[in-house]
This record gives C-alpha cells, structure tokens and sequence, in this order.
C-alpha cells in the first residue's frame, strides 16, 4: 500500500513539472531606412555583391551582448528573427538595389555579369553594457572593399557606428541597432558613388 501511494506522489510530481510553461521569446527584426538620393554614377555598370564575412556569434540567430569589460552572453527572452549577418546582407543590397546607383546589382549567386565587385566584412553588431549595467550603447563596424574586373582593390573604408540605447534592454538595443544601420547604409551609398567613378 505504501509503495502505491509514494508511486502516485512521484507521478504526480512528474506531471506536474512537465507542465511548466516557458516563457516566449520574443523576436526581432530590423527596418532601417537610408537616406539617399538617387545617384546615377555609376548607372552604365552592374555590382556583384559577394556573402558577407562576420564571426559565428553573428550567423546565429542569438542575441547576445556583452558587460564590459569581458563578459558576453545572450538574452535569454529575445532573439533575432534572423541572424544580424543575414539582415545585415538582405538590407544593404535592397538598399544598393534601390539607389539606382548602378545599372543592376546581382548576388553573389546571380550568374550575371558584373564588373564591379563589393565585398563586405561585418566585425561587430552588438549591444554594450557597462559594469554596473548602468549605461548601454550599440555598434556596428563594418568594412567594404571594392573590385573592378580584377582582383586588385580600387577602393576600402572602415565604417563604425555607436549609438546610445533609450533603455536598458534588448528592446532599446534592437531601436538603437536599427538607427545604427540607417545611417550606415546611406554612409556605405554615399561612399559607393564617390568610389566607382
């Protein structure tokens, strides 16, 4: 009798923890907008824009952040709907594509032909906090380098954005991240029609 009833305690204890429930991760996307004029400069060529190279921690769809000065680590609660290399890629070639700065501007995957090459290195897409967590700010740092028909560069530029975030969060970090890029892109536009005269 008793090892019947301390059966039905621990099956009840195992049912019962089974039905925990996890709390949602909420996930984010980016919008950013450009501010940029159509520009025809280079309007009688084509780009191809080769895959972007970044580190693994931005190929992934976790979000991580660091506390200065060394520890990094992830929101357990908040996700990036698709990797911050991914987004970074998708949104820089709608933004070449709509410029209007080129003829065309093909994938790396596109089997046009291009005599413009661009290639792009995202270093860092991150959120910041200091050791207190009492102040945090975002990054973007990002290098192009451009071809023409050959493999040597005709031009490369660093680019670094750092934004203060409105709150201490991932959902100010998100905000500040899309500000970030924003101006990134009309800076890398900008830049791209000075360079491909």
């Amino acid at each position: 009798m008793k090892n019947i009833f301390g059966f039905c305690v621990l099956m009840g204890v195992l049912l019962t923890g089974c039905s925990v429930t996890t709390p949602a991760v909420t996930q984010y996307k980016l919008d950013p907008q450009a501010n940029h004029q159509e520009n025809k400069q280079c309007k009688v060529d084509t780009l191809r824009m080769m895959p972007i190279e970044s580190k693994n921690s931005l190929q992934t769809t976790t979000m991580y952040y660091v506390q200065q000065p060394f520890q990094e680590a992830a929101f357990t609660q908040s996700s990036w709907a698709q990797s911050p290399t991914s987004m970074f890629e998708q949104h820089l070639y709608a933004t070449l594509s709509e410029s209007g700065l080129f003829d065309a501007v093909y994938s790396y995957e596109s089997i046009g032909k291009a005599p413009w090459i661009l290639e792009v290195r995202l270093d860092d897409f991150t959120q910041y906090f200091d050791a207190k967590l009492q102040h945090s700010f975002v990054k973007i740092d990002a290098t192009l380098t451009l071809y023409k028909k050959t493999d040597t560069a005709v031009a490369s530029k660093h680019f670094i954005q750092q934004i203060d975030t409105k709150s201490l969060d991932a959902h100010g970090g998100v905000e500040a991240l899309n500000e970030a890029l924003s101006i990134m892109l009309t800076e890398m536009t900008d830049w791209l029609a000075k360079s491909c005269q």
